[in-house]
């Protein structure tokens, strides 16, 4: 597959993304909120930053007079599908399994498709989530899933 004017198509694909996200983080995210600022303050804030990147790299692309060709081959490509799969699996299993459950088996899946070291897989599958879960519930005040399957276990 040939794809011309890479960036223009790469920042589109950003905007697009970042759009999504700006307007669907409300919805995931209502309910606490904390000294005026929600769980969805973050995520718009970031996606603001995505569209603003995806902006100018599309703009690169645009003012490009070099009309480059960039090959993605068959690997690359069902590479990019499996990313993309299991992205949205994990967005799909939160719910379900909560953040951290999640998190770990996401970063564990991926980190085993990019063929990182065990030692690596183990500990950055287990210390990140956990930090991120901490900094976020503790430092933030930001309530993060727990998931249905934990709450039956648990309560």
């Amino acid at each position: 597959m040939e794809v011309k004017r890479v960036d223009l198509i790469l920042g589109l694909s950003f905007i697009t993304f970042a759009l999504a996200v700006y307007l669907i983080a409300p919805i995931q995210a209502s309910g606490y909120t904390f000294k005026g600022i929600s769980p969805a303050f973050f995520p718009r804030i970031l996606t603001v930053m995505i569209m603003l990147f995806g902006g100018l790299l599309s703009i690169q692309g645009l003012r490009s007079r070099n009309d480059e060709q960039f090959e993605l081959g068959k690997k690359t490509m069902v590479r990019i599908i499996i990313v993309s799969v299991t992205a949205f699996a994990y967005l799909f299993i939160i719910p379900w399994l909560g953040y951290i459950i999640s998190t770990m088996l996401f970063m564990m899946a991926m980190l085993m498709f990019y063929r990182a070291k065990k030692l690596q897989i183990i500990i950055i599958s287990i210390v990140m989530p956990l930090l991120l879960h901490f900094t976020f519930t503790r430092i933030m005040y930001v309530v993060l899933p727990v998931g249905y399957l934990i709450e039956l276990i648990i309560y």
